[in-house]
């Protein structure tokens, strides 16, 4: 699998298809294999995803772990493969680090795609405390205590009530790779936030898309709105919810995808 340095550190990505490049970054807990498969029904283009530091198979030291060192992390591998600008976009904490791209180097990111965004403009938004919680009680007390507490916790159970699919995918981070050793990732992340102001968004001139769903307590739909109307021209595409119907929103997901591409790929 290629691989590239940055700070003495060895990311790990895969490129997969041919045509303009499209660098798209996975959600917290989950790693490249996650993004290349939601961009897996896209075709004419060629998809870029790597495994963000204390993600997938990129280990050692997490450092900072921060929106904005992830995006540096992002440059590193756009420098690596020679790349002077491309299309960006992630889901979840992958649109975050995508945004934060756009913000610092927008010469950069030719187009923004933002699906599910999870963080505004605050630290610690409420969608994701458990996902913090999570992190902490992993390092404090060991994956076996922190299944435990997660299962009596009063969010996840009402999540498991109304959408098991999605309380299924937040249990998931338990079982992820490096679930113990690099549980502070899940915290420090959430504690974290892309960008400072909601009025940065001005900043942002590049065409952008923002996919959002109903139905999604960790993603939830009024902030993927809030989000497009602080963009200037910013297209806002609501899909099927991602685990209620996980094959229609995949199919929506691919086809906004394909028609923002095909549309801002010249």
């Amino acid at each position: 699998m290629p691989e590239f340095k940055h700070v003495d550190r060895a990311i790990y990505y895969d490129a997969v298809g041919a045509g303009p490049v499209v660098v798209f970054q996975h959600g917290l807990g989950g790693d490249r294999r996650q993004a290349l498969a939601a961009l897996g029904g896209l075709t004419g283009y060629r998809v870029v995803a790597m495994d963000a530091p204390g993600h997938g198979e990129t280990c050692g030291e997490l450092g900072t772990a921060s929106f904005q060192s992830f995006a540096d992390c992002v440059l590193g591998l756009l420098d690596h493969l020679g790349i002077e600008s491309a299309a960006v976009g992630g889901i979840s904490m992958g649109s975050g680090i995508a945004l934060a791209l756009a913000l610092r180097t927008p010469d950069r990111v030719r187009s923004l795609m933002l699906v599910r965004p999870a963080w505004l403009a605050g630290r610690r938004p409420r969608n994701l405390d458990l996902v913090a919680r999570l992190g902490h009680w992993i390092e404090d007390d060991g994956l076996d205590a922190a299944r435990v507490k997660l299962e009596v916790d009063s969010f996840y159970l009402e999540m498991l009530r109304t959408d098991p699919a999605c309380a299924a995918s937040l249990a998931a981070v338990l079982e992820r790779p490096q679930a113990l050793d690099a549980a502070e990732v899940l915290y420090r992340m959430v504690d974290d936030r892309p960008f400072g102001a909601m009025d940065e968004m001005a900043e942002i001139r590049c065409p952008t898309l923002v996919i959002a769903n109903e139905g999604d307590p960790v993603h939830p739909l009024p902030l993927g709105v809030k989000l497009s109307q602080a963009i200037d021209e910013a297209q806002l595409e609501v899909i099927p919810p991602r685990y209620a119907q996980a094959s229609a929103h995949q199919a929506a997901l691919t086809q906004a995808l394909q028609g923002f591409l095909d549309q801002h790929s010249g």
